[in-house]
């Protein structure tokens, strides 16, 4: 996979851009929601949800939930994907 020019600018040594063109990462979809997204109006009402970090600092990265926080937003995930069948 060539690099365009604009990420060449991100190697610290601008020789070693576009050496290896190839795969950088091989990744698996395990689950589909681009036509039935789960949306942050489904969420944030959801009482066990309102203390989510990602709706206090929306602009950060790398958000962690409690496995009872994830449970409950999977359980909305596979409703969205039994929807969509």
């Amino acid at each position: 996979m060539p690099e365009s020019a604009d990420e060449k600018k991100y190697w610290m040594d601008q020789q070693d851009s576009g050496a290896d063109p190839r795969l950088r990462v091989e990744i698996k979809i395990q689950m589909n929601l681009v036509s039935n997204p789960l949306l942050k109006s489904d969420l944030i009402n959801i009482s066990s949800l309102a203390s989510l970090s990602i709706f206090r600092m929306p602009q950060s990265t790398n958000f962690t939930l409690s496995s009872d926080e994830w449970k409950v937003i999977r359980g909305k995930i596979d409703q969205r994907l039994r929807a969509v069948r």
